[in-house]
């Protein structure tokens, strides 16, 4: 007997040390040779359980631990690993119960109130799970395993800085890690440091080239720095390495998009459906893929907005047909339409299906909430401004920085919101000029909890349209008077937006039918601006590509706003006024969109026998600087037609450019008009299309002209500035109405 035992011993110790040495075919052989010699030898059973479950033979390997506990039941490893084979199989209660046995066995046993914070992390107690996670770190500081999921878990609570600083120690302690870097990578992206998280996400690649996910968010990062080919290159390395994932193919779908490849995005969308058609993430995208960014022909224009109409009616309809609610409002706002506005049509009626279809589903999702009662007598009235733009950003300067920074605190307390992670110097003065504020990111329920906790009287949406956390929230009822405004001039469609905060001289006479919402009408241009905070960059008009002979015509729009009908108006004052150029800014690396866009001028001025090359002038993405530079150097600001500028026009005005425009039908095509009217400069004004041309070859050929309206625009244009009518006219309504 004694010799069989010193034999088992032996094999036993040459499992161990095969086991160790990663040989683990030869350690198993010897493993079940000691058992066979010892059916109750604990070690050998443990080990050998762990082994096969590395295997995938988890019944096998669920019999051998557990008798390993029954030779040994005083073993808290054992119990442990028996917790997480059971946790793995999805048989969570008795995991729980073998996790708390390890724990009263040894209660600083980091690796089992690790596992139980998994079990409460899988069981939405994002509380306890946090609590466990940290006692887990206090038995053991370098338990990567815990830093890691309590960094997902903070994650998913909106939480990424504190993740961030979890994910970075892990890093520290498996700096070879590929998990680990992508960890850290994604904490940063979710704070808007993309050029950190690139760093990290390329950091991950390097160790592990295969890494799919790691390439789909170094792409996503890549699309925010505007590289749309280095993100359109790692979208499609993920696509090779997970040709059947419907999470690559929707990003794919949406940088295709970005590019202006409408039929390369709808398919990509349809793809993500066809591979996961439980996700209305895919649908949503697949929608407003009908929206596209750039239109070769206004017949291009007709049949998309045929084909957005029926695919909203068919969205509408597959949430009818399967209304999950969760699942349906993760998907709200990841795409919006946006570029149903730069159609030019009055979207009332289609705005009024889509608002009434997500204020449906998050009503679905979250019920009606008890919103504050109105403000007592004396009670000041808490106003929140919600967006996602609490930045350098053209929603910033108009219209947030004058509400938070002129409403009469006596009356007013001023609550901002900032649904976006992203922080720069004007997030700082939003801070300092708010009563409270709040930074994100944070989930949907958090805001939700804390907007409603606040119990604003008044919540305002400078935009519906462009952030997907503000839209998600501007679709619930969280006050009692709920307002938009034209951050993203167009009507919401949303029933839950009771007014609609615009300009008097920007709204034409019949303005009141392109809304839904109850239009208001503040004075003037309806809010308070300041003059540029930025100083144009010197430049020559050389290195911009300006000739000297040339008269330079701006028209630094982004480009979806120049609709193909309006081609011609180029090659027509170019014919009429000689030699001219006009000046645009291109859209990135030379994208789709930008192709089409320059290919339409160059068949518009072939049409007029002229040469595009000769008077089109493409400039790249300008810093602010240099964007107020270059308006410097040219000789007429030419506005866009139909879709107006306004943050723009006011930054020309450094420059005291002579300005045309076309006054359009819609309150997105009178910003500039409204502009000129208010420092009373109507000579720069047209009602037709016709006069807008004549206006601008006139400008051209006569110096003297464009040196008058100059000067006009110089003595005139501090009229704009800190017109405190609009805000005693937004205090008087927020005061006197009642929902």
């Amino acid at each position: 007997m004694a010799g069989g035992e010193n034999s088992a011993q032996v094999l036993l110790e040459d499992a161990l040390g095969a086991h160790a040495r990663g040989k683990t075919e030869t350690a198993a052989g010897l493993y079940a040779q000691v058992i066979a010699r010892e059916p109750a030898q604990a070690t050998a059973l443990h080990n050998l359980g762990i082994l096969r479950a590395a295997q995938g033979r988890a019944d096998e390997a669920l019999g051998l631990i557990r008798r390993a506990i029954e030779a040994e039941p005083g073993t808290p490893e054992a119990h442990a690993n028996l917790a997480a084979l059971l946790q793995r199989t999805g048989r969570a209660d008795e995991a729980r119960a073998e996790y708390e046995r390890a724990i009263a066995l040894k209660p600083d046993f980091g690796v089992a109130l690790c596992g139980l914070g998994d079990l409460a992390a899988a069981r939405g107690d994002a509380g306890e799970a946090e609590a466990l996670y940290l006692r887990a770190l206090e038995a053991d500081a370098h338990l990567t395993t815990a830093l890691t999921n309590l960094g997902v878990l903070l994650m998913a609570q909106g939480r990424p800085r504190e993740a961030g600083e979890r994910f970075a120690l892990a890093l520290a302690l498996q700096p070879q890690s590929a998990e680990a870097s992508y960890n850290v990578a994604n904490a940063l992206k979710l704070l808007g440091r993309f050029e950190e998280a690139g760093t990290y996400f390329r950091a991950a690649l390097e160790l592990n080239p295969r890494y799919a996910d790691a390439w789909t968010n170094l792409g996503n990062v890549l699309r925010e720095a505007n590289d749309l080919d280095g993100a359109l290159t790692c979208h499609r390395q993920a696509e090779a390495l997970r040709p059947d994932s419907a999470a690559v193919q929707l990003n794919l779908g949406h940088l295709l998009r970005d590019r202006g490849d409408a039929a390369a995005a709808r398919a990509a969308f349809a793809r993500a459906f066809e591979l996961d058609p439980t996700d209305p993430s895919a649908l949503l995208s697949l929608c407003m893929a009908e929206l596209p960014l750039m239109y070769a022909d206004e017949v291009e224009i007709e049949t998309c907005h045929v084909r957005y109409a029926a695919a909203l009616d068919a969205l509408i309809a597959c949430w009818r047909a399967d209304p999950r609610p969760d699942a349906w409002a993760r998907a709200i706002g990841a795409s919006q339409p946006f570029y149903l506005a730069y159609q030019g049509k009055n979207d009332r009626e289609l705005q009024a299906r889509y608002g009434a279809f997500v204020c449906e589903v998050m009503r679905a999702r979250f019920g009606d909430a008890e919103v504050a009662p109105a403000p007592a007598a004396g009670e000041r009235i808490r106003v929140g401004v919600v967006s996602g733009f609490f930045s350098a950003h053209s929603n910033w300067k108009i219209p947030i920085r004058g509400w938070i920074s002129q409403l009469d605190r006596a009356r007013f307390e001023v609550t901002g919101y900032h649904t976006a992670a992203k922080q720069d110097a004007a997030t700082d003065e939003a801070k300092r000029l708010c009563d409270r504020f709040v930074q994100g990111p944070l989930p949907i329920e958090a805001w939700r909890e804390t907007i409603l906790a606040d119990k604003p009287h008044v919540l305002i949406y400078p935009e519906v349209g462009m952030d997907p956390v503000a839209v998600r929230l501007a679709a619930q009822r969280l006050a009692r008077l709920q307002c938009a405004s034209w951050g993203h001039p167009d009507t919401s469609g949303f029933p839950t937006l009771d007014a609609y905060l615009s300009s008097a001289l920007m709204e034409p006479g019949d303005g009141d039918d392109a809304y839904t919402e109850r239009l208001v009408r503040l004075p003037n241009l309806g809010v308070w601006v300041d003059e540029t905070d930025a100083d144009p960059e010197p430049l020559d008009r050389a290195t911009l590509g300006y000739r000297d002979s040339a008269v330079v015509y701006w028209c630094g729009q982004s480009l979806p706003k120049y609709q193909p009908q309006f081609d011609d108006l180029y090659p027509r004052i170019a014919k009429a006024a000689g030699d001219c150029q006009f000046v645009f800014i291109g859209l990135p690396q030379a994208s789709e969109a930008d192709r089409l866009f320059k290919q339409r001028l160059v068949h518009a001025f072939i049409a007029h026998g002229l040469d595009a090359s000769r008077h089109c002038v493409f400039l790249p993405r300008l810093t602010k600087g240099q964007f107020l530079g270059a308006i410097a150097c040219a000789d007429v600001f030419l506005d866009s037609p139909e879709w107006s500028g306004c943050n723009s026009t006011l930054e020309s005005l450094g420059g005291n450019l002579p300005i045309v425009t076309l006054r359009g039908r819609f309150m997105r095509g009178r910003h500039t008009s409204a502009i000129l009217e208010m420092m009373g400069v109507m000579e720069g004004v047209a009602d037709t299309v016709d006069g807008y041309v004549d206006l601008a070859v006139r400008l051209g050929l006569d110096a003297g002209l464009r040196e008058a309206m100059s000067a006009k625009v110089a003595a005139n244009k501090a009229r704009l500035y800190h017109d405190q009518s609009t805000i005693s006219a937004l205090e008087t309504y927020l005061e006197t109405t009642r929902v």
